[in-house]
């Protein structure tokens, strides 16, 4: 039995949502390939393409509710802040002073930082700021709330 348009249909967004899934960290497409695979196994069957439709929706959503969860679980992802996020709400100590529409200079964990004040200034030496922002290189400080 020669296949038709839907068989080749499902198999190629079977094989596409396998290959996305190949190149992602996380898992993203795996439950809507295996509604693509019910789909396919559907239109081997010549049910109507609406029905194929309805078993793709229908496979693709069960296998999401029920094995999402425990994959999430299984994964157990966590996610790091590196470079920038980590930057940010840290608090840091001025080592040069910071006015208003210049550049100064603080330290936060032994390295130093040069930064630009947010809101009125200016900062002195000894001063505890925290990091608000980051523009290219620069930390936007402002005076750490007590």
């Amino acid at each position: 039995m020669p296949w038709d348009i839907y068989d080749v249909f499902w198999v190629l967004t079977f094989a596409l949502l396998i290959v996305v899934e190949a190149f992602t960290a996380g898992v993203v497409s795996i439950w809507f390939a295996f509604g693509a695979l019910a789909a396919f196994v559907a239109s081997m069957f010549d049910v109507h393409f609406v029905w194929q439709l309805m078993a793709f929706v229908v496979v693709s959503a069960i296998t999401l509710v029920y094995t999402r969860p425990i994959i999430k679980k299984w994964l157990n992802v966590k996610i790091t802040k590196t470079n920038v996020d980590a930057i940010l709400g840290r608090i840091g100590v001025v080592t040069e002073p910071v006015f208003q529409n210049e550049f100064g200079e603080i330290k936060i964990d032994g390295v130093r930082w040069t930064a630009k004040l947010a809101g009125d200034g200016p900062l002195e030496r000894g001063e505890l700021v925290e990091v608000i922002a980051v523009e290219g290189v620069k930390l936007i400080v402002k005076k750490q709330e007590k």
